[in-house]
């Protein structure tokens, strides 16, 4: 596991999408918790984590739709700021290593 960034610059980032069908309406929301907030209101579908929406599922207010095709899997990304430096980043790295967890997360 490298503790070390591979460039220098400053990126910023904005909204991220991911799994958008093509040739579809979006509505765009500034927060996973707007999202959430606009699918219970009927204005859409899409991805949700299952353990953020587990008693909406439960009581109905949510209705998990099955899909024909599998959906791909996405890579998790790991970043920090280089001027972050602290206690608690190196606890997390050296967590991180002593267990598989790193593999499964970061791939090869």
């Amino acid at each position: 596991l490298s503790r070390t960034c591979t460039t220098s610059a400053t990126v910023e980032r904005s909204g991220r999408s991911a799994g958008l069908l093509e040739q579809r309406r979006r509505l765009a929301v500034p927060h996973l918790n707007w999202k959430i907030a606009a699918q219970r209101a009927g204005l859409g579908v899409g991805w949700l984590p299952r353990h953020r929406v587990a008693d909406d599922l439960a009581v109905g207010r949510l209705v998990e739709l099955q899909l024909q095709e599998a959906r791909e899997t996405e890579p998790l990304q790991l970043a920090w700021r280089r001027s972050n430096r602290g206690k608690a980043l190196a606890w997390f790295l050296d967590a991180l290593a002593e267990t598989d967890l790193a593999a499964r997360m970061l791939g090869p």
